[in-house]
């Protein structure tokens, strides 16, 4: 499981992160935070990357809607959002 972690920050989403953070990267409206197959805790640690490291005025637009066929992330039935169901909605982060 440490590898595949390991290899799913380095290889996704590191590189999404430093594009995020460049200076020199256009202004977006929006950043799209799709769940990782894993804990629920390391979902939330990444939504959090993501409005830390987002311009101020992007939207965190988070998708956490099972597919049906996850090993680890299993909260819910198929089709379930387990961020509407947790959070509220806000005009950062939803």
């Amino acid at each position: 499981l440490g590898t595949y972690a390991c290899k799913v920050t380095i290889g996704t989403m590191l590189p999404k992160i430093m594009e995020l953070c460049h200076p020199n990267f256009p202004d977006y409206s929006s950043v799209v935070a799709k769940y990782h197959d894993n804990g629920l805790f390391a979902n939330v640690l990444q939504v959090y990357d993501m409005l830390l490291l987002s311009g101020p005025e992007a939207a965190v637009l988070v998708d956490w809607q099972r597919k049906g066929a996850e090993g680890h992330f299993q909260y819910g039935p198929a089709g379930f959002d387990l961020w509407r169901h947790l959070f509220e909605f806000s005009d950062r982060c939803h």
